[in-house]
Order: C-alpha cells, then sequence, then structure tokens
C-alpha cells in the first residue's frame, strides 16, 4: 500500500521547522547596490545607440565629422564635430535618443560577474536557479558606464541509480556521516536523470519527466549541502557517464526499490534527525528540513511513476515488481547501535524512529 511520505514527513518536522524548510536556499540578504553593479566601458550595443543619435546632426554648418562621444542619460547623447579648419566642438544632443536595454547576452556576460550572483551560488541556488536581467546605469562618465543588474531566484526546488558505482564506507564520526551523504546525493543525480530518461524513452507522462529532471536538480543541491556540513570544498562538476534508457520491467524493480521503499524511508529517517537537531539546538537542523522536504517530493513521485509503471505491465511482472519492493524493506536501516556521534547528526531518540520504520514497513506491505 502507498505510505503517505509528505504527510509524515510534514508532521514530523512540525511548524517551527517547516517555516524554514521550503525545499530552497535562502536568498542571501546581506548584499548591497555595489554587489548588483558592474562597471562597463564603452559596449557595441551603447556605441550602435550613438552613432544613430549623432548620424547627420552637425551643429554647424562646416562640420565635415561627427562622433559619439557618449551617453549622458537614456535621453541625452554627447556628440563631438570636426569642422573645415580641423577644430572640434562637442554639443549635447537630447529628446529622440534612446538606449533601450541591454541584451540578455549582455547582461549574463556583465552581471554573472557580480558579487550578487556568486552569493546566489554560494547559498546554495544552481545556476538555472538564478534569473537575471539588467539595465545601463548613465551616471557614470562618458566612457565608463554602469550596468545594474537584478539578479533572484526561480527554485522549483538516496535514489542510486541502476549501475550505482557507490560503496559503502565505514562511517565512525559526523563527518563520515556527512561524507556519505553527499556521495549518495551526487549518485541520486544520475539515478534521476537515468530515470528521466527512461520515462522519455517508454513515453510516460511529461509530467513525471519533468519532475524526474527537477529532483535531479534538487540532489545536486543536497550533495553540496552535505560536503559543505563536512567541511568539504564545493566539488568540482563531475564527468556524466553515458546513460541508456532502462526495460520497462528493471525500471519498475528499480523504482520499487530504491522510490518507493528506501527513499521513501530517507525522506521520513531525514525529517527525524532535522527535528531532533532542533530540540537540540544543532545548527544542522535548517539544512537537513529542506532535505527532507525534497526527499519527500522525491518518494511522492517514485509512487506516481509507480502508479503509471502498473499500467504498463503484465501481471506477472507486476508480481515481481512486488517482491522487490517487499524484499527492500528488509535493507531499511536497524539502529541496532548508536555510536556518540549519532546525536550531532540528529540520530537520536531512536527508539521512537524504529517504530516509525516497523510501521512504514508494514504499511507498504499491506
Amino acid at each position: 500500500m502507498r505510505p503517505s511520505v509528505e504527510a509524515a514527513v510534514r508532521a514530523i518536522l512540525g511548524s517551527s521547522l517547516l517555516g524554514v524548510g521550503c525545499g530552497c536556499p535562502h536568498e542571501p540578504d546581506d548584499l548591497t547596490k555595489a554587489d548588483f553593479t558592474v562597471r562597463e566601458g564603452r559596449t557595441e550595443e551603447l556605441d550602435a545607440a550613438l552613432q544613430d543619435e549623432c548620424r547627420d546632426s552637425c551643429a554647424s554648418a562646416n562640420c565635415v565629422a561627427l562622433t559619439p562621444v557618449g551617453a549622458l542619460s537614456p535621453t541625452r547623447a554627447m556628440c563631438s564635430e570636426v569642422d573645415q579648419d580641423g577644430s572640434v566642438r562637442e554639443f549635447e544632443r537630447e529628446g529622440s535618443f534612446d538606449i533601450g536595454v541591454p541584451s540578455e547576452a549582455t547582461c549574463d556576460s556583465l552581471c554573472k560577474s557580480t558579487p550578487a550572483y556568486q552569493a546566489y551560488l554560494d547559498a546554495g541556488f544552481l545556476e538555472s536557479e538564478v534569473t537575471v536581467s539588467c539595465t545601463w546605469d548613465l551616471t557614470g562618465t562618458l566612457d565608463d558606464h554602469l550596468v545594474d543588474c537584478q539578479i533572484g531566484s526561480d527554485c522549483s526546488a538516496g535514489r542510486r541509480p541502476s549501475e550505482s558505482t557507490w560503496v559503502s564506507a565505514r562511517i565512525g564520526s559526523a563527518r563520515d556521516h556527512w561524507i556519505a551523504m553527499a556521495t549518495l546525493e551526487q549518485a541520486s543525480v544520475t539515478a534521476f536523470h537515468e530515470l528521466a530518461l527512461s520515462l522519455l524513452h517508454h513515453g510516460a507522462p511529461a509530467s513525471l519527466v519533468e519532475r524526474a529532471r527537477s529532483a535531479a536538480d534538487d540532489e545536486t543541491r543536497h550533495a553540496a549541502a552535505c560536503r559543505k556540513l563536512a567541511g568539504l570544498p564545493s566539488a568540482s562538476a563531475a564527468k556524466a557517464r553515458a546513460l541508456r534508457p532502462l526495460s520497462i520491467h528493471d525500471l519498475a524493480r528499480l523504482n520499487a526499490r530504491e522510490g518507493c521503499v528506501l527513499e521513501s524511508f530517507a525522506a521520513i529517517q531525514v525529517a527525524w534527525q532535522a527535528r531532533r537537531a532542533q530540540l537540540a539546538g544543532a545548527p544542522v537542523a535548517e539544512t537537513l528540513a529542506n532535505i527532507a522536504l525534497d526527499e519527500a517530493k522525491h518518494a511522492e513521485l517514485a509512487w506516481d511513476v509507480d502508479a503509471w509503471l502498473s499500467t504498463q505491465l503484465s501481471a506477472a511482472e507486476l508480481a515481481e515488481v512486488d517482491l522487490a519492493r517487499i524484499g527492500a524493506l528488509r535493507d531499511l536501516p536497524r539502529y541496532d547501535s548508536v555510536p556518540d556521534w549519532f546525536a550531532d547528526v540528529g540520530l537520536s531518540g531512536l527508539g521512537e524512529l524504529r517504530v516509525r520504520a516497523r510501521a512504514f514497513a508494514a504499511e507498504v506491505a499491506a
């Protein structure tokens, strides 16, 4: 039977952690105007607008050459003319001059160099989640104008791939725990890309494909957060391995095991860790709450995929999928030992968590 994972996670987190655990990073709030501004000299866009304004606009009858000097404001240009005697005179043109707004390419190239853009990446947003636009600021010198950038976020905000290369490591400290989590979260990025590719290959609804792709972005963020908790530097972009779509039978069995069982209970466990960490005053509570809410969405995705796949398989194949799901319940954590460092990562009060694990297993097996 399908468990209500998202409801369980929200119930565990409670209102205090739901208030901070939106599933996406917090936007940086200590930025100044200077962090959004980039100083840029004359650009091709500005020059083209100035040439249009100064062309055929000589101030005197003796003018033999006319060149733009710069923009004084969005409607005022400074032009320079050369007379027949070689004298140079500058004059202002006002009225029809309109430089418009910078192109998307200009905004991208300029604004991604600002401290504000980097602050959004440091806060945990993906590049695809940071929005960029810009306008000219003509309060600088004629040849050294400014660009004002508008930077914000558009956040949509442990499953393993079929050929996972992750090997269980000996975990003997809180730092080992975060490193292992980061490794699993990174493996989940590949798993969700593989899921999206396989769903697309087999003609699944577009909404399921898009949710799988969004989940891959979530897992990238989770891996970065866990590396930060472990005190590790940001990981360089991993070389993507070639993926191939799974057969629909293999996809169903893998989704039943990794998504419907292991990832579903992982969401409940991480929510429990977040709640216990908050009660202990541990600083990891908010990060864990964010991860738990995302993992709950991924669990609901797994069960939605399972529902769609059940319409595509034979009775015999569905029986094998059920066996894979029930078999995965044996791999749920048992929490047989309680090392001292468990409390540092929110793994305390394990008696109640064992009860939740048994209740989850019974619900899935029903």
